[in-house]
């Protein structure tokens, strides 16, 4: 499932839109939407791909799905990731049962998701997970010139045991920001929203149902994960 809604990264607004829609058909039973809406997906693959060979300008990142193959191909993929789709939204559907996993050992603690814009908060909490003796990953840290950043991304994010969430009115904005907490939220991650000059009434639907703390009590929450992890 994390698989099927990280590839959603590499998508244009548009297509990103419909696969969201796609999901929700789904968790609202109504896979006949669900597969129509995979349908146009494929369709724009098609168009872009067209537009890529006859040398027009195509975003970087499709490249890798441009180059996978025929429109049929990447149709297939698609389809077969409805299996996928369906298993997540029947877990959803059934008040997300817990399910038996064997134990990860993760490589960081948290995975701070946070807007460029907001650098300098991000340095705070990052430093301060550090200083907490906790394991913390950030992406203006640890990703270098050269690196796939999509693909790194998804790496670090299924390697972290929880995500925390730097809510701002620029993070807000931040199709990266709605990627990376959207993926954790989908792989039944704990997310917490770290809420800094906006209110918890702006978070997103499906962000409100956690619990949030205001960026200013930062240290009780790092002294708080840490002292039992």
């Amino acid at each position: 499932m994390l698989q099927w809604y990280l590839r959603v990264m590499h998508l244009t607004r548009e297509m990103r839109r419909k696969a969201f829609d796609a999901f929700d058909a789904l968790l609202k039973e109504d896979k006949e939407k669900a597969s129509v809406i995979n349908e146009y997906l494929a369709n724009d693959f098609q168009t872009l791909r067209g537009m890529w060979l006859e040398g027009k300008n195509v975003p970087s990142h499709l490249g890798r799905h441009i180059l996978f193959g025929e429109a049929q191909d990447y149709k297939d993929m698609l389809m077969n990731d409805i299996s996928e789709i369906e298993a997540a939204a029947e877990q959803y559907l059934l008040n997300e049962p817990t399910i038996s996993k064997p134990e990860v050992e993760y490589v960081y603690d948290v995975f701070v998701s946070f807007s460029s814009l907001d650098q300098e908060l991000a340095n705070t909490l990052y430093d301060a997970i550090t200083k907490a003796d906790g394991k913390a990953f950030l992406s203006s840290k640890h990703l270098h010139p050269g690196d796939d950043f999509a693909e790194e991304i998804r790496n670090q994010l299924t390697a972290s045991r929880e995500l925390w969430l730097l809510v701002s009115p620029n993070s807000l904005k931040s199709e990266w920001v709605l990627t990376e907490w959207g993926a954790a939220w989908m792989a039944g991650k704990k997310i917490v929203p770290i809420i800094h000059r906006c209110k918890p009434e702006d978070l997103p639907d499906r962000l409100k149902r956690f619990q949030c703390i205001d960026f200013y009590n930062y240290m009780r929450l790092v002294e708080r994960t840490f002292k039992t992890v």
